[in-house]
């Protein structure tokens, strides 16, 4: 719920409020339990953290979600990761690596039939 929040809040322009609700649900993600729940709350704090502005923060979300979607295994969640670790990777003007971690998502959603298809598409175009 607090990574919800977080995607929220960072939407909304509120940095402070998303960028703190990113980080309590990041650690209570490594508490968990359910590896699913954990990838879940990963990637949507790692989402929350970029958006705000946070990009070191926002990939190692990402590639915490990525190590544990490929351990589960999660398809979904590695496309989430994989999308996310891209948007960082631009975001630090690495536009080879992003375009390389986008593919690579946008192969896993296109395997999926997942939604994430037409955003990452638009970007690689």
């Amino acid at each position: 719920m607090q990574s919800l929040q977080a995607l929220a809040h960072a939407r909304l322009g509120d940095r402070e409020a998303a960028a703190r609700l990113a980080g309590a649900a990041a650690e209570a993600a490594v508490a968990t339990s359910s590896p699913e729940l954990a990838l879940e709350v990963l990637n949507n704090a790692g989402f929350a953290y970029g958006a705000v502005g946070d990009v070191t923060a926002a990939e190692r979300a990402h590639r915490d979600a990525l190590d544990l979607a490929e351990a589960v295994p999660d398809l979904y969640e590695q496309a989430r990761a994989r999308h996310g670790i891209g948007d960082a990777l631009a975001a630090r003007g690495e536009d080879d690596a992003a375009r390389a971690e986008w593919t690579r998502a946008l192969r896993l959603h296109e395997k999926l039939g997942t939604y994430g298809r037409a955003e990452l598409a638009e970007r690689l175009a």
